[in-house]
């Protein structure tokens, strides 16, 4: 048995969503492609409701002990029994933390990307022990000119036709901090949405930078060569590789379209990732999970839901079969 646990989103009208109907949480034997438990909605304590018109659920997933974090789109996190899918506990962690994404543990202590203000919170036995928004932080630790090469990225990104003069929102979102991970160095690296960044946070270096190709990337895995980040809007994933930041795309789902109006999921977006031994998953919308080798050539493929409003979040394999 190889379990894979898959979060899901619902995007859909206002009006149409009902609270506790914001995403799924889904536990998959690869080997047979059998979804093992009745998936559970995170029934957040607000009303996550965006300007857009969407909704958004389960987000980030961690293990600890034998408890699986979930965070939502609020400032709360669902705790659950590996083993019983029971819900045991909520952590509510408004108002300091809004806009959850990611959700990390690393030696015991749970690493929360919150996009609403820019902020990396630590949890320790389920309390908040560190909050630091991380443009203050760039702005206060980096060295040379790394600071001014970050925000002259927000400042291109927030630029419009009708907002041609942007500037940084205090304590805002201006990052929009999305992905956590460690490195086989145990080095922690950030990604900046909002900034089209890759970044190396207990160094303080940018990885790699690009307005133009690097648009909109969430998620960062560590493979043999160099890294994986998605690039949801474009429909696409890239690697990039250590030494001479080769770029290269894969996972390309550009041809990908929904014809039916009633949908409003983005279809084709690329969406949560994890890699062991070798194997590389990428989650697709609508909620398709895929496998690639180490040379990024696509191995199989996997549908866990017809609905055509849900599609995937986040994905992690579960450490005590892989």
């Amino acid at each position: 048995m190889k379990r894979i646990w898959i979060s899901t989103i619902f995007r859909q009208e206002k009006n149409r969503v009902l609270m506790g109907d914001l995403g799924y949480i889904y536990c998959v034997d690869w080997d047979t492609r059998t979804i093992l438990n009745d998936p559970r909605g995170v029934e957040p304590r607000y009303n996550t409701d965006t300007s857009i018109g969407r909704s958004h659920g389960c987000r980030g997933i961690t293990f600890h002990n034998n408890e699986i974090y979930i965070a939502s789109s609020g400032g709360n996190i669902a705790v659950f029994d590996r083993d019983s899918f029971v819900l045991k506990r909520e952590l509510d962690l408004r108002p300091n933390v809004d806009c959850l994404h990611q959700i990390r543990n690393y030696s015991d202590k749970i690493y929360l990307s919150s996009t609403a203000n820019d902020s990396l919170v630590i949890l320790e036995n389920d309390k908040i022990i560190s909050e630091k928004n991380l443009l203050d932080d760039i702005r206060v630790s980096a060295k040379d000119d790394q600071y001014e090469k970050i925000t002259e990225h927000v400042i291109k990104r927030m630029t419009k036709p009708n907002r041609p003069n942007p500037s940084l929102i205090p304590g805002g979102d201006n990052l929009h901090f999305n992905s956590i991970t460690l490195s086989p160095q145990n080095e922690l690296w950030v990604v900046f949405c909002g900034a089209s960044t890759i970044y190396n946070l207990s160094k303080h270096e940018i990885f790699f930078q690009d307005h133009d190709r690097l648009h909109a990337p969430h998620d960062l895995i560590f493979m043999n060569r160099g890294v994986v980040t998605n690039l949801a809007p474009e429909k696409q994933s890239v690697f990039i590789s250590y030494d001479k930041k080769e770029y290269k795309i894969f996972n390309d789902n550009t041809s990908w379209f929904h014809n039916e109006d009633t949908v409003l999921n983005d279809y084709g977006f690329a969406r949560g990732a994890d890699y062991k031994n070798n194997r590389l998953f990428i989650g697709n919308s609508p909620t398709i999970v895929k496998e690639f080798n180490e040379d990024l050539e696509l191995v199989s493929e996997f549908r866990i839901s017809e609905d055509p409003h849900e599609t995937i979040f986040d994905i992690r394999l579960d450490e005590r079969d892989w």
